[in-house]
């Protein structure tokens, strides 16, 4: 029974510093090139929506991550991965498919937005402030990922 409670909170612990990991970015990297969408999208610390992404099941925790961060199936990324010669969003054409793009901006999208946000389109900051649980409706809502609909 005690191997039991310390391999679940061995892994509990993991899952929550691979989340804060990748939703923190401390005050001394703030001023690099990098991470500019996880800068754009993740404003401050949020122990709600730590909690609340820590409750995912993993598969769409790594999705949501993914989404804030910009590291997910989007055209944008896989052409920058090589894996895609079109970086540009298959449904709209109208802009590079990131992942900024897929939550706040697409066409295709918009309804969904409204439905769960009251506005067509989203800045960053309305990102930022989104529950956790509106952003997986959008996600789940836009079929664009199919694999977080078997996870729930």
């Amino acid at each position: 029974m005690l191997k039991d409670f310390q391999n679940s909170f061995t892994a509990a612990l993991r899952r929550q510093s691979a989340t804060k990991c990748l939703l923190i970015i401390p005050p001394h990297l703030q001023d690099l090139q990098t991470c500019r969408q996880t800068k754009e999208m993740v404003v401050g610390r949020c122990k709600r929506r730590e909690r609340d992404l820590l409750a995912l099941p993993r598969r769409t925790l790594r999705l949501v991550i993914g989404i804030l961060s910009g590291h997910v199936e989007l055209n944008r990324h896989l052409s920058i991965m090589g894996l895609s010669k079109d970086p540009f969003c298959e449904y709209c054409s109208e802009a590079i498919e990131s992942a900024s793009h897929f939550l706040c901006y697409c066409n295709k999208f918009f309804s969904i937005r409204n439905l769960i946000w009251g506005k067509p389109c989203l800045h960053s900051e309305d990102i930022d402030n989104a529950t956790v649980g509106d952003i997986v409706r959008f996600i789940k809502k836009s079929h664009r990922f199919p694999q977080v609909l078997n996870c729930n």
